[in-house]
């Protein structure tokens, strides 16, 4: 491993793991190792526990010729079936969810999530509605309650019990966001439309089948304006003691304040300029990096444009020129005086483009 370029570290830990295979092998030899044991620890069959740099030894085995082969990188998945927890879910509606996971045109992160949200459908169906086992069952009347359940959702509603991260406990109970409840109606719609418009394998038999068209999901499952009218940006409120932090910190900002690579990347006018641009100006970020040269404009009471080499007067405006964006056009808006005396700093050390 050291001849393969493997660091001193990964060759500790792969001491660790050899010893813990010889353990196991009741065998000191190392040519007594068998790529059975090996693949059998790497499925975590016989134990539990996480075996590091197990590859890194079986490719020095096989190269050493103690063994044919090395084993598969990467855990070996389960099949689908098997790795999904249907808990409480209907047996037919899970087949139809994973014929459609299957069958499904869109990516595979979509298909996914989407499969995990109706499984959750799958539970509420359960609670909710014993005798809906299947997509066939649906009506207006089921889509109309599902809607209305959606609304009233909570984090952690309908999910598996045997899935609860630790970091996703703590937001149980709260109001599901208006961006999920969408998201819950949107999957339910794709879904339904997909299993009304395509035909699809479903069951052990493998029959092709089209769901009847009994409702509209465009219609019966759409997002209510209640909650679409609350999608929307929600910025995040700095305290007053952060935000003057900040601005301190953006006003007096020093070399000394910077690491050494940072310094090599970027140079030091800049950062200042950034900083107090962000600061003081109001700006989002994709404005600030699409920021021109020549975007500072001086204005005074007598109307003229304050040179580079003349001091300004107390009274002076500074001017900023955002350029045009894909979803708004150029604007000029006034900012901080600070803001055009940390921009023009930096035009006059830029190094030509």
């Amino acid at each position: 491993l050291a001849d393969w370029g493997y660091s001193p570290g990964t060759q500790g830990i792969a001491r660790t793991t050899l010893a813990f295979l010889l353990l196991r092998n009741r065998s000191p030899r190392v040519e007594d190792l068998t790529l059975e044991l090996l693949t059998s620890l790497h499925k975590r069959i016989e134990t539990r526990c996480r075996l590091p740099q197990l590859y890194a030894i079986s490719r020095a085995l096989a190269h050493l010729q103690f063994i044919p082969a090395p084993i598969s990188r990467g855990q070996p998945k389960l099949p689908l079936r098997e790795r999904i927890d249907t808990t409480a879910v209907p047996k037919a509606w899970v087949d139809w969810c994973l014929a459609w996971h299957e069958q499904a045109l869109c990516s595979e992160r979509t298909r996914k999530q989407s499969l995990y949200m109706l499984l959750q459908i799958g539970r509420w169906l359960a609670r909710s509605h014993r005798a809906v086992t299947s997509p066939e069952h649906w009506d207006y009347e089921i889509a109309a309650d599902f809607v209305r359940a959606v609304d009233q959702m909570k984090v952690g509603d309908w999910r598996s019990p045997n899935s609860y991260p630790e970091q996703f406990k703590r937001h149980v109970g709260k109001p599901l966001t208006p961006r999920a409840k969408a998201s819950f109606l949107q999957r339910a719609r794709a879904f339904f439309l997909d299993l009304q418009d395509h035909p699809i394998r479903v069951g052990k038999d493998q029959t092709m089948r089209t769901l009847q068209r009994r409702f509209n999901p465009l219609r019966a499952l759409r997002t209510p304006p209640a909650i679409h009218r609350l999608i929307g940006p929600t910025p995040r409120t700095i305290e007053d003691k952060l935000w003057l932090k900040l601005l301190n910190a953006a006003e007096t900002l020093q070399r000394s304040d910077l690491h050494r690579f940072q310094l090599a990347m970027y140079p030091f006018e800049l950062v200042k300029a950034v900083a107090i641009t962000w600061c003081l100006s109001g700006l989002r970020t994709d404005e600030i990096r699409r920021l021109r040269v020549g975007c500072v404009r001086w204005r005074v009471e007598e109307n003229d444009t304050g040179k580079s080499g003349e001091s300004l007067p107390d009274d002076a405006i500074c001017f900023l020129s955002v350029p045009v964006n894909k979803t708004g056009t150029a604007f000029v808006k006034p900012v901080h005086w600070l803001v055009g005396k940390r921009i023009e700093e930096w035009e006059r050390v830029r190094p030509p483009q």
